[in-house]
Formats: structure tokens, C-alpha cells, sequence
């Protein structure tokens, strides 16, 4: 490639694609339109601790002040508030996920939570990436999420 065409190329990147309409701050795609399409959270949710029942209209689980699934994703949310305000100008970070949070995240799309009395371990998993919105507006997003499990025995 040589010097003309990688003007050129450069030119190009900051282009919007095709089919685009962009504004100020935000860059529309049509093709892309399924996956803003809004969350669709499970309609039989309900937490095994304070059997909280998944609210359809407002899309959340609304659990008892004691919950333990609850405390646990409600001190993340007081976390990333603390670590963002710590990091002003930052907009973006990356941690590792609670266990609460992994419950609340599996509770909503459906999915029965393992039995944590076992003599299986499970370790929550890959990353949350935490977007800072505006002051106490953040966006949590747990696609790079899991639960790992641990067998007694040590391995797999």
C-alpha cells in the first residue's frame, strides 16, 4: 500500500458506513437494527432466596432488602459508581463479575441457578465491561460472563 492509498484508507475510517445516520454524538445502523433490539427477560424469573418475580413491564427482578443475590449485585453497582468517581474522565472499565451478578444476569434470561452446596465450586468467570454514562448512569455489560465450575476432585 503505498503513501496515497493509505491517506486514503484513513480518510475512509472515520466515514460512516453505508445505509448510516449519524448526529452529534451517535452513529445509527439500520442493519443492526435486532441487535438494539431491548432485552426480552424471562417470564417464569423468580429468585430462590427472596423469591423476588421477574417484573415484564419494568424488565428486573425487585428482590427483599436481605437478599444475598441482590446485596451482592447492588455492591458491584456501589463499586463501579466508587471506582468511576476515583477515575474521573474515564468512561470505560473492565472487572471481573460477582457471583451475584452472574445469578441476577442468569435469573433473567431463564436459567436455573446450580446448587451452590455441592461439592462443586464455581467461580464467576470473564469480564464485565462498565460504560460511565453520566454521573450515577452506568451500563453493565456481562456478554463476556460465565460460570466456571470446579469438581471436587480438582479437574475436569
Amino acid at each position: 500500500m503505498n503513501r496515497e492509498q493509505r491517506r486514503a484508507a484513513a480518510r475512509n475510517k472515520s466515514k460512516p458506513a453505508t445505509g448510516a445516520r449519524t448526529d452529534e454524538r451517535f452513529t445509527w445502523f439500520a442493519d443492526n437494527a435486532a441487535k438494539l433490539a431491548p432485552y426480552e427477560p424471562a417470564p417464569n424469573a423468580t429468585c430462590p432466596d427472596c423469591g423476588a418475580v421477574i417484573d415484564i413491564e419494568a424488565k428486573r427482578l425487585t428482590h427483599e432488602n436481605g437478599c444475598p443475590i441482590y446485596a451482592s449485585d447492588q455492591a458491584a453497582s456501589d463499586d463501579d459508581r466508587a471506582w468511576f468517581r476515583a477515575h474521573p474522565g474515564v468512561t470505560l472499565r473492565r472487572r471481573t463479575p460477582t457471583m451475584g451478578e452472574i445469578q441476577q444476569q442468569m435469573l433473567m434470561a431463564g436459567m436455573t441457578l446450580p446448587d451452590l452446596n455441592t461439592d462443586v465450586i464455581y467461580v464467576p468467570g470473564g469480564e464485565v465491561v462498565v460504560h460511565f454514562v453520566a454521573d450515577d448512569v452506568r451500563l453493565r455489560n456481562f456478554s463476556g460472563c460465565m460460570l466456571l465450575a470446579r469438581f471436587g476432585g480438582g479437574g475436569c
